[in-house]
């Protein structure tokens, strides 16, 4: 029989925001179209272990984006992209939002922001770190977004969402009914040619996935979707490479922290001088056509 995964409900908080929940699609069957059982419950175990994953790493979000080396250049460079696409009055979709790192940077600009997660918990730091601001918080899947959601300037998906979709170019297409002819996608993945991503399609235990694709790939997809790539850019050069803990302030020391930080300022020169290819992290803007 069929199964429905969420239920649509209102979630407000204490400080009067409100979360509005869909359900990211009418049916499991909607979301791996003419398959068979098994990919059907690839997809919905997949989707729930998604919505279990963010949930819980809601807790840290904030902390992670404030506080680390590679997350403030990395945030550093996309609201620098951001304000050379986007301007006031811009109606933009944030696909994958989480609580929302872009939105200060949006908000600023003069957006009107609708920010989408598959995650309650998610959305809900994201309404209390911005309580007093006019954004639609919305439950769904990216997969199988809502149908109410149409005629966007621009779909943003930098934080590499699109890298832990199960069905990316189901994503692709739907995203693209989202927009107004003109409009522009803009998603960030994981490039599969850098030396640090060796591993082409992950298939982890939890039921999440982990994909990552070469400029060629995201192109061939996107065409089929009816996109036109407009520009790539590249961020995170090389600074991957350190050992990990180096780029936990709390857990590194003060000579590791200064080399992170040395690293860190070299990048922001490599995001303006190398050729993009050859960043870990690509940045794919794309015109619905």
């Amino acid at each position: 029989s069929a199964s429905k995964l969420y239920s649509p409900a209102i979630i407000g908080s204490a400080n009067n925001s409100v979360v509005k929940i869909q359900p990211p699609f009418k049916d499991v069957r909607d979301v791996v179209e003419e398959q068979g059982p098994e990919e059907i419950e690839k997809s919905t175990k997949n989707i729930q272990a998604e919505e279990e994953f963010n949930d819980k790493f809601s807790e840290v979000y904030f902390n992670i984006w404030d506080n680390r080396p590679i997350q403030q250049i990395t945030k550093m460079d996309e609201e620098k992209w951001i304000r050379e696409l986007i301007k006031s009055d811009d109606k933009v979709l944030l696909i994958g939002s989480g609580g929302g790192r872009e939105i200060e940077c949006l908000l600023d600009i003069g957006a009107n922001i609708t920010a989408m997660d598959i995650s309650t918990r998610m959305l809900e730091i994201g309404a209390k770190r911005y309580p007093k601001e006019n954004i639609e918080w919305l439950h769904a899947d990216a997969q199988r977004p809502p149908e109410s959601l149409r005629d966007f300037d621009h779909a943003l998906g930098l934080g590499l969402t699109f890298c832990y979709l199960s069905n990316p170019e189901l994503a692709l297409s739907n995203l693209r009914d989202t927009l107004k002819v003109g409009g522009s996608l803009t998603l960030g993945v994981a490039n599969g040619e850098h030396f640090t991503e060796l591993d082409p399609r992950r298939y982890l235990s939890s039921g999440r996935v982990r994909f990552v694709y070469s400029v060629e790939e995201m192109k061939v997809m996107l065409q089929r979707a009816g996109y036109q790539i407009t520009e790539v850019k590249g961020n995170r050069f090389f600074i991957d490479a350190l050992p990990i803990h180096w780029t936990n302030r709390e857990s590194a020391s003060a000579e590791q922290s200064n080399l992170v930080n040395k690293f860190a300022g070299l990048e922001i020169e490599f995001s303006n001088k190398l050729e993009p290819e050859l960043a870990k992290q690509l940045w794919i803007s794309a015109r619905a056509i």
